[in-house]
C-alpha cells in the first residue's frame, strides 16, 4: 500500500514531508477501550537520498508512531 509522509518527523533520517514510500508492516496495541490499535507503522522509503538503517530493521524502513494532538476552540458564542 503506498504512503506519503505528511510531517517532517525526522529529516536527518528523510522521514520529511513528500517522501514516499510502502507499508513494510505494522504493530498493535491494546488501547483505552480492550481493542486492537494501530501503534506502529513500518514503511520503506522509495529512493530515499540516503540509506536509512534502524536496528532491528532491514535498510529504508522506517517506524512511524502514532500521535496525539489537542486542539481547543473558543467561539464567539462561549
Amino acid at each position: 500500500m503506498p504512503v506519503m509522509i505528511r510531517n517532517n518527523s525526522a529529516t536527518e533520517l528523510c522521514i520529511i514531508k513528500g517522501q514516499e514510500g510502502t507499508v513494510a508492516g505494522w504493530q498493535s496495541a491494546k488501547g483505552l477501550h480492550g481493542k486492537l490499535e494501530l501503534d506502529t507503522l513500518f514503511v520503506k522509503l522509495n529512493n530515499p537520498p540516503q540509506l536509512v538503517k534502524f536496528d532491528g530493521l532491514s535498510e529504508n524502513i522506517v517506524p512511524l508512531v502514532k500521535s496525539t494532538v489537542s486542539t481547543s476552540c473558543k467561539l464567539a458564542s462561549g
